[in-house]
């Protein structure tokens, strides 16, 4: 008995063509999906940096307003300047106590810092010294960038309205000026994150 062979057959043009076009296809579609995963996972990487960068300046910030101290300086020409300055364009500068020593150096263990936003950039500065010499330059540290609004907002002890500069303007001789508020308000505006704020209160000197 003789066996019919079975005829081979391949596939037509129209095929390879439909096949090909099925394939180009499924491989836009499954780029777009990985380069949508990739884009998130890099916005992600971003805002989960921005944060970190956020929480690391907020611990500075803190430390230094939770530890503001009621004493006045000399600055580098004899002038006496408030233990507390906030002026109208947002630069705030004030003692604070709790400068550790580990190395037990001859210094107080007060400090004098300041801090100011320049072109997105929030910086800290500092000075080795409480009263200055004219050759007294402060120790500058980049806080934190991509900075859209930094602002200081305080609380005078008897008063209800926050005030944007310090110290508050007082037009009652007799009524001695405050020298610290009883509560800090600070705020932080961050490209993409938005404001966050923290409040501190102030330990007043009885």
């Amino acid at each position: 008995m003789l066996r019919v062979a079975r005829k081979q057959r391949g596939f037509t043009l129209l095929e390879l063509i439909i096949a090909i076009s099925i394939f180009g296809v499924i491989m836009v579609m499954a780029y777009g999906a990985l380069r949508h995963i990739a884009d998130t996972a890099h916005h992600l990487e971003q805002r989960s940096e921005q944060l970190a960068d956020l929480q690391r300046a907020f611990f500075i910030i803190s430390k230094d307003f939770q530890l503001l101290a009621d004493r006045k300086i000399r600055d580098q020409f004899g002038d006496e300047q408030p233990a507390l300055m906030v002026d109208d364009e947002g630069r705030v500068e004030f003692t604070r106590s709790g400068w550790r020593n580990p190395l037990g150096q001859l210094r107080s263990s007060l400090q004098r810092v300041a801090y100011h936003l320049e072109e997105g950039v929030l910086y800290r500065d500092y000075w080795r010294v409480l009263d200055r010499a004219q050759d007294s330059e402060p120790l500058r540290t980049d806080l934190i960038k991509n900075v859209e609004k930094f602002e200081v907002e305080l609380l005078p002890p008897k008063g209800e309205e926050w005030k944007t500069s310090w110290p508050p303007y007082n037009n009652n001789p007799e009524q001695v000026p405050a020298s610290l508020p009883k509560m800090v308000k600070v705020t932080l505006s961050l490209k993409g994150v938005g404001d966050v704020w923290r409040f501190y209160a102030v330990v007043q000197d009885e």
